[in-house]
């Protein structure tokens, strides 16, 4: 139980653990050959702990079964990854997801002076996997003064994932 993304506002770190875990979930579900067709702000919750939850799985696949005329494309993984570019820059930006989605890539908040070229380039930036894109955000957070960024605890998740992979 919680509020979608889209009615919610994030201070940097917390938007930058919300994608992270975010990422890391939809590299989880396309390890697994399941495409979620659908990022966006209001399909992921945060729960009262903090925690994102990805919602409405495979919409776009239900919706093509029962009204083949009104189904969206097929969805593959570089819809995923392109749907997590646009939620980057919403969450980091405070912009609208719709106005990113229709292509302005706007300036993103002040994170950390040390990490805003990277953040910049990351926005910019083509990835192959969800993984890929998660990997870039916890080292360019690895990168920031670790009283800084070891508030919001992504540090530890990072290595704990880094040494089970």
């Amino acid at each position: 139980h919680g509020d979608p993304l889209e009615k919610t506002t994030l201070e940097p770190l917390p938007a930058l653990q919300t994608f992270y875990e975010v990422a890391r979930a939809i590299e989880f579900s396309h390890e697994r050959g399941i495409v979620h067709g659908g990022i966006a702000p209001s399909n992921v919750i945060l729960s009262s702990n903090g925690h994102p939850h990805i919602v409405d799985f495979a919409v776009g696949q239900l919706k093509r079964h029962f009204d083949p005329n009104t189904a969206p494309p097929v969805a593959d993984k570089g819809t995923d990854i392109d749907a997590l570019h646009h939620l980057f820059r919403s969450l980091l930006s405070g912009k609208a997801f719709s106005l990113i989605a229709a292509g302005e890539i706007p300036p993103l908040r002040r994170v950390h002076p040390a990490a805003d070229a990277d953040f910049q380039n990351f926005a910019r930036t083509s990835y192959p996997t969800a993984s890929k894109m998660a990997d870039e955000v916890a080292r360019i957070l690895q990168s920031l003064p670790s009283d800084y960024s070891s508030k919001m605890g992504l540090l530890d998740r990072y290595r704990l994932h880094e040494r089970s992979a």
